[in-house]
């Protein structure tokens, strides 16, 4: 957009012939009533309008939600303002001198390069998280699955076996057999092992016993044995 209709029919004509759709409008007001009916990939944005001038166009936009990378065009001695507005945004910016029609499809292919690399970027980015948190899901899920198989399966078989030495040691203790000592070691170790397991099994997977587990544990085990 420029406040020139000659000059914006020589952009729009250049730009064309590069391949470039465009649509082109004299004023602030035009520009915005254009917005909200359409959607564009790119401004050129000339710093003064008839009506507003560049950033004050730039903020009405933000404000509307139709918020669109541009391009300022500038005459020479306002390079400085230009700088000003890439700093608010602005993609880059042209100076208007004798050559400065043919380096519009340049700055603008530009300029559309870097918008595609941000996209990507971004759409990258966006995939990365996404394959990251179904990672995590995922990890999650086996970590759950291992603390359930520490529960249900090795957890009630050492507590089987821990009520097992347990009696064992009763009984030998009863006939005061001289294997008592070694017995007693076994089971304290049977319940150290026990207690172990359960506290690695509820820090990967919190489950609440079931009232015949351990009795399908012991059942399991007397079968076996």
């Amino acid at each position: 957009m420029d406040d020139d209709p000659g000059l914006t029919r020589l952009i729009e004509r250049e730009l064309r012939r590069e391949g470039f759709q465009t649509a082109g409008v004299g004023s602030g007001l035009d520009a915005t009533e254009w917005l909200k009916h359409h959607r564009a990939d790119l401004l050129l944005l000339d710093l003064k309008l008839p009506d507003m001038e560049g950033p004050a166009l730039i903020e009405s936009m933000v404000a509307m939600g139709r918020s669109v990378p541009f391009i300022i065009i500038t005459g020479q001695g306002d390079e400085r303002v230009a700088v000003d507005m890439m700093k608010r945004g602005a993609l880059d910016y042209l100076v208007k001198d004798v050559n400065f029609i043919e380096f519009v499809p340049t700055v603008v292919r530009r300029a559309l390069s870097q918008l595609d690399k941000e996209h990507r970027l971004a759409a990258a980015e966006a995939d990365r998280h996404r394959l990251e948190q179904e990672i995590l899901h995922i990890s999650e899920l086996e970590q759950q699955r291992i603390g359930r198989d520490l529960h249900d399966d090795l957890g009630q078989q050492l507590a089987g076996l821990s009520i097992m030495a347990t009696m064992l040691s009763r009984s030998l203790a009863s006939r005061a057999a001289p294997e008592v000592p070694e017995a007693t070691k076994i089971t304290e170790l049977l319940k150290k092992t026990v207690a172990m397991t359960r506290s690695l099994a509820r820090g990967l997977h919190p489950v609440a016993a079931e009232p015949d587990g351990l009795m399908s544990a012991l059942h399991d085990l007397a079968t076996r044995m």
